[in-house]
């Protein structure tokens, strides 16, 4: 990002923050041209684009003057750079935005039966707790983050499994994982899997999703689906055990959203094997296979995000029951983005 770009942004940041939705709109406006040309770098081009959408929503409401203006600017992008892997996803977000949620969830594929994922290489665990906690990695985040997660899981996991899901494993991964686990290491499960397809770096962050209904009907004991940077300061066990919903969720809160599936963040999604909360399981699952597959090749980003929202949106607006809402449980349970 150049050093006019970061004046440009912290200027951004500083409207945002005094709540000046139309400052953001000033700021921001005569730099969409260079924007969609490819002018800017991508990290100012996430954030500016991401600021301007949300400020035109909330200077001037969700109307469908806005909406034809932002339709308008991811057209021309469409139109410079050809289809691109966002470009049904915005298609959705716009009809998210009207209100009109069939059709967006169209946008995902989401009504059609997607068949059972392929057979895993899973090993079960010597010892089994009353729930789970899983993550997915490639064989080099690996290395980097399973060993504080384990050891974060053993010291405040309660009465726990460990499940790690390696895609693309090297030969020596999982004996390693078991040394690394220690004292733990009956309480640790792995399974595996060869990913040959393209977008593998895209693959290895959903696989965890693609994978969790498989797991849910494995273990039939409440998953707690984690990135793999987690580590774990509090007693997780605790509101694993508790009575609640069949499914939980990590929710941001915003007044107003340019991007919809912001709302529903991918880092921890809790699974109990209820009816529902395997259904939820099998949706996210099918989706997430069927969204991946669909864009295979086209540098695929966001993607567990959306589909987290799209099929969260699809039962909240039939569901009998409530999503828990995690944020509360996980705030002094479990830190994101943390290494050795």
């Amino acid at each position: 990002m150049s050093p006019e770009e970061d004046r440009l942004l912290a200027a951004v940041r500083s409207a945002t923050h005094s709540r000046d939705s139309a400052a953001v709109v000033a700021l921001l406006h005569p730099e969409i041209d260079a924007i969609v040309g490819g002018e800017r770098s991508r990290a100012f081009t996430g954030v500016a684009f991401d600021a301007y959408c949300r400020s035109l929503l909330a200077s001037l409401g969700h109307t469908r003057s806005v909406r034809l203006q932002i339709e308008g600017i991811c057209g021309r992008s469409r139109r410079r750079f050809g289809d691109q892997p966002w470009t049904d996803i915005y298609d959705g977000c716009l009809l998210h935005l009207e209100g009109n949620d069939e059709a967006a969830a169209a946008c995902y594929d989401l009504g059609s039966v997607g068949p059972e994922g392929d057979p895993l290489a899973l090993e079960a665990p010597a010892e089994s707790g009353r729930h789970v906690l899983l993550a997915a990695c490639d064989p080099g985040y690996l290395r980097r983050f399973a060993p504080l997660y384990i050891r974060s899981a053993a010291r405040h996991g309660g009465d726990c499994n460990v499940h790690l899901h390696i895609v693309n494993p090297v030969a020596d991964d999982l004996d390693w994982a078991r040394r690394e686990a220690g004292e733990f290491r009956p309480r640790l499960s792995v399974s595996t899997e060869v990913y040959a397809g393209p977008d593998a770096r895209a693959y290895y962050a959903l696989a965890r999703f693609v994978r969790g209904a498989q797991l849910l009907e494995f273990y039939q004991r409440p998953i707690l689906i984690t990135d793999i940077d987690a580590a774990f300061t509090g007693a997780v066990d605790v509101f694993l055990g508790a009575n609640g919903g069949p499914v939980g969720l990590r929710f941001k809160r915003m007044d107003f959203h340019a991007h919809p599936w912001n709302t529903v963040q991918a880092n921890a999604v809790l699974l109990r094997p209820t009816e529902e909360g395997l259904s939820f399981a099998r949706d996210v699952s099918t989706v997430s296979s069927r969204l991946f597959s669909q864009r295979a090749g086209r540098d695929v980003w966001f993607i567990d995000q959306n589909v987290l929202f799209s099929v969260y949106r699809r039962y909240f607006l039939r569901a009998a029951w409530d999503f828990c809402d995690l944020n509360a449980d996980l705030h002094n349970a479990v830190i994101f983005g943390k290494t050795l």
